[in-house]
């Protein structure tokens, strides 16, 4: 029914299209509810104009949604359900407050980039601040599949694995322990450290793997304890172990105050 307005409430709950619904060019001035309604086809609002509520809470979505273009004031989408290989099309929306939770969205949102920053903004002022984080965390995943490879993709790589784009501090965490075990496993093998009070220091380690382990953690977040010593080449992996330690806080703490000062 492209092109209607509808100057009083429209009300299509419960309805079933068992083909493609479309409402292109359509205007509703006040309240629209399509709550529980079984869109077996494509499900077409694009350009079309909601000044009221648009409810779709609890409907079904065997193809797509479209909403193109769409002008929409309050947009209800709770309790829906997608298909698996329905898909969202957002672009060029324009929505004021748009009620989806991302899990409900997630794996169906055609990718636009403007809309993505939309919907993490409107998460944030609906206070839904754990949406915004995995809607944010998903379009810099997405976004950095599509680049060429590069220095930019490089380094967006390192943004995920070592902080998950600033969103996700447990990444920084288990980046940290790895690091504090993968040092502390190359200077048991390699015997790259000694007790500082032997009477001699030969150019072979003596320390265990539980010593090694308390050497690494404390290069990784302090400095190196002076109950033991480096040996030979292994003096320079004790420097990049204590700059990485040093980074990798810095992003923890970049990542956890994202998380922490809403």
């Amino acid at each position: 029914m492209p092109g209607r307005t509808s100057r009083t409430r429209a009300s299509f709950a419960s309805s079933r299209f068992s083909q493609e619904a479309s409402f292109l060019l359509s205007r509703f001035d006040a309240a629209a509810y399509f709550g529980s309604v079984d869109f077996s086809g494509d499900a077409v609002f694009g350009l079309a104009e909601f000044e009221g509520l648009a409810q779709l809470e609890g409907s079904r979505f065997g193809g797509g949604l479209n909403l193109v273009g769409a002008q929409l004031h309050n947009i209800k989408l709770e309790n829906a359900t997608f298909a698996e290989d329905s898909r969202i099309d957002l672009r060029d929306a324009e929505f004021f407050r748009l009620e989806a939770p991302w899990k409900t969205l997630s794996g169906h949102l055609q990718y636009d980039g403007p809309a993505y920053i939309a919907l993490v903004k409107n998460y944030r002022e609906l206070e839904w601040f754990d949406d915004a984080n995995d809607c944010y965390f998903q379009y810099r995943r997405t976004t950095q599949d599509k680049e060429p490879l590069g220095w930019t993709k490089i380094a967006d790589v390192a943004a995920w694995i070592s902080c998950g784009y600033g969103v996700r501090p447990a990444y920084t965490v288990l980046l940290s322990i790895a690091a504090i075990v993968f040092f502390a496993l190359l200077f048991v093998f390699g015997r790259g450290i000694a007790r500082a009070d032997e009477k001699a220091i030969s150019d072979r380690g003596n320390a265990g793997l539980e010593e090694s382990l308390y050497f690494s953690a404390m290069v990784f977040i302090a400095q190196a304890p002076v109950d033991f010593v480096p040996l030979g080449r292994y003096r320079y992996a004790v420097i990049i172990e204590g700059l990485l330690g040093w980074l990798l806080l810095a992003l923890f703490l970049v990542s956890l105050s994202n998380i922490m000062i809403r």
